[in-house]
């Protein structure tokens, strides 16, 4: 009876072993971080932007928000070369490019943005082409 209580002991051990260590291996699975502070001119931190994180290769975009601190963070991200762009009204876009994200590091990305008014957009659409002619 004591060989099958040792066994079955040494068989719940081998397999917590192989569980644990598979999902420690699993966790190291080719990622990186991003962390960042989004402040405006003054360098007062700026609660709730939006911050996107998109990868140029996939552009697949990730979306958060800043904490009361202006803190963002991003804690998986895939290695690759990415984006990261912070927006909050009454604030001009700021973007930062070709952030490289490489196995187990966390990059800082810190973004000041500006007062700024609205945006304006202009769509330019059916544009038709025009000759200058020379007039002597």
């Amino acid at each position: 009876m004591r060989v099958n209580f040792v066994s079955s002991t040494l068989q719940r051990l081998t397999a917590f072993a192989i569980f644990f260590f598979a999902t420690q291996l699993y966790a190291q699975y080719e990622n990186g971080g991003l962390v960042g502070t989004i402040r405006d001119a003054s360098g007062a931190p700026i609660a709730a932007a939006t911050v996107k994180l998109t990868n140029n290769d996939t552009a697949s975009v990730s979306e958060t928000k800043t904490n009361g601190s202006g803190d963002y963070e991003f804690p998986s991200v895939r290695v690759g070369t990415y984006s990261v762009s912070a927006a909050t009204p009454g604030f001009s876009d700021a973007v930062a490019q070709n952030i490289s994200v490489s196995v187990g590091n966390r990059q800082r990305i810190d973004l000041t943005l500006k007062v700024g008014a609205a945006e304006t957009t202009v769509e330019v659409t059916d544009v038709a082409i025009q000759l200058e002619t020379e007039t002597s």
